[in-house]
């Protein structure tokens, strides 16, 4: 499974895909095993059709989307806990599609 923003799909996974005669392609994914919900009651994944090739008629898969979750062991060293929120505030435009 190949996990990204819906809205930033300048990534060369899709490029391959999406390359003439390239023989592979991106399809569906059943919500039917993704409708697990958080301790608070929200679902973990939300479904969104993304057009993934821009032309005469687009084409979309729909594909399960999250917010990000980071979890830590509670014996995790701080530089290692330092490490994982220094990736994350680097790459927030990045997780956030932008």
């Amino acid at each position: 499974m190949w996990v990204t923003s819906p809205l930033n799909l300048n990534h060369k996974f899709l490029e391959a895909v999406n390359a003439k005669d390239s023989g592979l392609r991106i399809i569906n994914v059943n919500d039917w095993s993704l409708n697990d919900k958080l301790p608070n009651g929200d679902s973990v994944y939300t479904f969104q059709d993304v057009v993934i090739e821009d032309k005469f008629i687009d084409t979309t898969v729909e594909v399960p989307c999250t917010d990000v979750l980071v979890q830590a062991r509670s014996d995790a060293d701080a530089a290692s806990l330092e490490a994982v929120a220094t990736a994350v505030m680097m790459n927030s435009n990045r997780i956030a599609g932008r």
